[in-house]
């Protein structure tokens, strides 16, 4: 009698294969594989698997202060031109300050890619890329209104990424999916 392997969840067939004797069992084996394989290339994206390359961006915020500095800079220079003489220096600090989001919009920083070697991402410092076998893990962390995603380095180092909120419970989770694959031992 075979087990029926497409009614187990995700998770129960990841256990099975990596618990099951596959010299006593190998027909069960290949079979729990196949499944593996199948689900696999069905994921969203195959993100969770590897096999694809998947990228989040987050520029929300680099918009929102965007606008934020361009009404302020607006603001300030009003009340410059009407005499304020501590106007002016928000203007100054305000355009700088626009500036810089403006060029991380165009940039187009803030964003992670998943991909078959490892993580690539670019923040305000530049690019970065990790590979797989460097990565222990992925967690998410709290920040007052908002969440984001954290790896876990083999060596016992962390990267942040530079996405937030839901988007990071998306990485993190696709990250500890795959580190998981990618560092297990299926042939």
């Amino acid at each position: 009698m075979r087990p029926d392997y497409s009614r187990y969840t995700d998770s129960e067939l990841k256990d099975a294969y990596s618990n099951i004797d596959k010299d006593s069992f190998p027909e069960r084996a290949e079979l729990l594989k196949a499944e593996l394989n199948s689900r696999c290339s069905r994921s969203f994206g195959s993100a969770e698997c590897g096999s694809k390359e998947h990228t989040w961006k987050s520029d929300g915020r680099n918009k929102f202060f965007t606008f934020f500095f361009m009404v302020l800079a607006v603001m300030s220079f009003c009340d410059a031109l009407g005499g304020d003489a501590s106007s002016i220096g928000i203007f100054l600090l305000s355009f700088v300050f626009l500036a810089f989001y403006l060029s991380m919009l165009h940039k187009k920083a803030g964003w992670v890619t998943l991909n078959e070697e490892g993580i690539v991402y670019e923040n305000i410092s530049g690019l970065r890329k990790i590979k797989w076998f460097e990565i222990s893990g992925c967690r998410i962390q709290h920040m007052r209104f908002t969440k984001y995603a954290t790896i876990k380095l083999s060596n016992g180092g962390h990267e942040v990424l530079p996405v937030f909120g839901e988007k990071a419970e998306e990485i993190a989770q696709a990250i500890v999916e795959i580190a998981a694959k990618k560092n297990a031992t299926y042939p």
